[in-house]
């Protein structure tokens, strides 16, 4: 499953909509087609030529709008089928000599289905046009402008009605439908306007907590360097007091993050590093927190690419990543975390470079309810879960260029890819040929 980011879900919802357009747009081409096609047989059964002509063209020209819908989108087809029925329906009035009922409700069908479609511009223009076509029949019938009449016949009015119809069914079923994705739409939004709210409160809590801690901190931090520094500590101790110092400025860079969180700023740095010498340095950690029932694994690249990226969000990612694998085995298991280089395509199928950080677990899996959620801020499994881990990564994932995608099933544990844009070595050369100044690069 890709996790996109809201921008590209509301691109999502347009391209669903645009499509469904193309389809009614089609659907309405095809049913115009077919009543054009009745009347040009009717005229043609009685005697009426010129009648008959002028409707087996209308017939043909409104065919050919499925086909420019199909292509074009509805953006052109839906301007080629509102002029094709305005000159038929101006055609058919001459033919017939008046201006009949049906012509009058097929130019007020003719706007409504633009207004509809989302395009008040274009009704506009088809009501004007509707209205000077309706005006100037009105004029031309009693002065004689028009060709002979031709007498209404039962079986001709009834095709009109049921024409009619049948164009009010369409407009309907596409009014029906609009109004139902209106109401899905503005219902996501209200959910994004609570959790946005939500993550706001959050963010305003964490920055005091985070406050506090950092103090907290400070004194950790300091004592362990005093302890470190100390001539009577053994070498045991030695390495689990800089374990203390290592965890305590990892805590310390969490607390900055959670107080830029809570100001609204961003203070993560982004440098050029490898994803693996990030890896090595979770799993270190990690080694000395997890259970015993549990087991570390990596498989690294030889020379993994390198990442435009911050080293504490994405040690925070892969913190996040493995802890969650940890609580999806209760009892145990095998978590693995593996870095390569791969190769992706992006938009208009043009591949690029990207590293691939892989965490799985043969843990309990996830359904598939859940794992469409499960990047949801505040949705948990768990009694007491926060549900904030797995949409921490999403959003520094996103924020890096990058790409999340989920793989899992009930039983069968889950997959994590994270997907970082990798850095040409071009790139790389010249920022450290820049860093070491002009006198190097001479």
């Amino acid at each position: 499953m890709s996790c996109d980011d809201p921008e590209s879900e509301l691109r999502d919802d347009a391209a669903i909509e645009e499509a469904m357009r193309q389809r009614l747009l089609r659907l309405a081409s095809f049913v115009a087609a077919t009543i054009w096609a009745a009347f040009a047989v009717h005229g043609f059964a009685h005697g009426w030529g010129a009648y008959g002509a002028v409707m087996l063209a209308c017939a043909l020209t409104s065919g050919t709008s499925v086909v420019i819908a199909r292509r074009a989108g509805s953006g052109m087809g839906g301007t080629y089928f509102s002029i094709v029925h305005l000159i038929g329906l101006t055609a058919t009035s001459v033919s017939r000599g008046r201006l009949e009922p049906s012509v009058v409700l097929w130019c007020v069908i003719l706007p409504l289905m633009a207004v509809l479609g989302g395009r008040p511009r274009k009704a506009v223009l088809w009501a004007v046009l509707s209205v000077v076509m309706v005006v100037g029949l009105a004029i031309a019938e009693p002065r004689g402008w028009l060709a002979a009449p031709v007498r209404q016949t039962t079986s001709g009015f009834m095709m009109s009605t049921v024409g009619l119809i049948v164009v009010v069914l369409i407009v309907g079923r596409f009014f029906d439908r609009h109004r139902v994705d209106s109401l899905a739409r503005n219902a996501r939004l209200q959910r994004e306007l609570v959790h946005s709210q939500q993550l706001d409160a959050l963010g305003r809590l964490a920055g005091g907590i985070a406050h506090d801690f950092n103090n907290l901190l400070s004194v950790i931090l300091s004592r362990a360097d005093l302890a470190i520094d100390g001539a009577d500590v053994s070498d045991d101790r030695q390495s689990d007091l800089v374990a203390i110092r290592e965890a305590g400025l990892q805590g310390a860079a969490l607390t900055r993050d959670l107080l830029a969180l809570a100001s609204g700023s961003d203070c993560a740095s982004l440098e050029s590093l490898r994803p693996s010498s990030v890896v090595r340095e979770v799993a270190r950690l990690l080694g000395r927190v997890l259970p015993r029932e549990i087991r570390l694994v990596t498989a690294l690249e030889v020379r993994d690419a390198e990442v435009m990226a911050s080293h504490r969000r994405l040690h925070q990612v892969l913190m996040n990543l493995c802890m969650n694998a940890k609580e999806a085995m209760p009892a145990g298991g095998t978590i693995s975390v593996g870095v390569d280089n791969v190769t992706r395509q992006v938009a208009n199928d043009v591949a690029a470079q990207f590293v691939r950080i892989r965490v799985r677990d043969d843990g309990m899996g996830m359904s598939e309810r859940t794992r469409a959620r499960v990047l949801e801020p505040f949705f948990t499994t768990k009694s007491r879960g926060t549900g904030l881990g797995l949409a921490t990564v999403h959003r520094i994932v996103r924020e890096a260029g990058g790409v999340l995608e989920i793989e899992s099933a009930p039983g069968a544990g889950a997959t994590f890819d994270v997907y970082l844009p990798a850095v040409p070595e071009s790139s790389i050369r010249r920022q450290r040929s820049e860093a070491r100044g002009p006198d190097a690069r001479a």
